[in-house]
């Protein structure tokens, strides 16, 4: 009788102890992804230099950012973390940057701030497709967010070090 129990208690537990092992590789999966992307001489030198100040690892495992998921950022700047969150999720996610303009006296005005700010963001990021993937770009403005998609389309909205003063 004991050597049924058993079994059956073998197959009972066999499937879950299954899905814990595939939930772990998945993680270090991740894990090592992020961490090359990290790594990856692609970034900017300069801005590679700044990981062991800024802990881009551990704070985007922090947050649990998952190469799948859709991200916004918001006022990416020059795009320290967009050289990591991009190609990262390139293959699986997406990332959508925000780029903050402040609502000028004048729709002109503020719409001529936000094609500067996305022509600086173009050169550096959106030509080059084969390193950042598909990258949208949307506006956050005094008003509140715009063009970056419908509400409740991301899975994660971060932002960084940008307000300083």
């Amino acid at each position: 009788m004991c050597a049924g129990t058993l079994a059956v208690l073998c197959a009972c537990t066999t499937p879950s102890a299954d899905a814990d092992g595939a939930r772990q590789a998945a993680t270090q999966l991740a894990a090592n992804q992020l961490a090359a992307t990290i790594a990856s001489p692609q970034r900017n030198e300069a801005n590679r230099a700044r990981d062991a100040s800024r802990h881009p690892y551990e704070t985007l495992r922090a947050f649990g950012l998952r190469a799948d998921q859709t991200v916004i950022e918001i006022a990416p700047g020059g795009g320290w973390y967009t050289e990591i969150l991009a190609p990262y999720l390139r293959e699986r996610g997406h990332y959508i940057a925000a780029l903050y303009v402040d609502d000028a006296a004048t729709p002109a005005e503020t719409d001529a701030q936000l094609a500067k700010a996305r022509e600086r963001f173009d050169a550096k990021f959106t030509r080059l497709p084969d390193r950042y993937g598909r990258i949208t770009v949307g506006s956050l403005r005094a008003r509140g967010l715009a063009d970056v998609g419908p509400p409740g389309s991301a899975d994660a909205v971060l932002t960084f070090r940008n307000i300083h003063n």
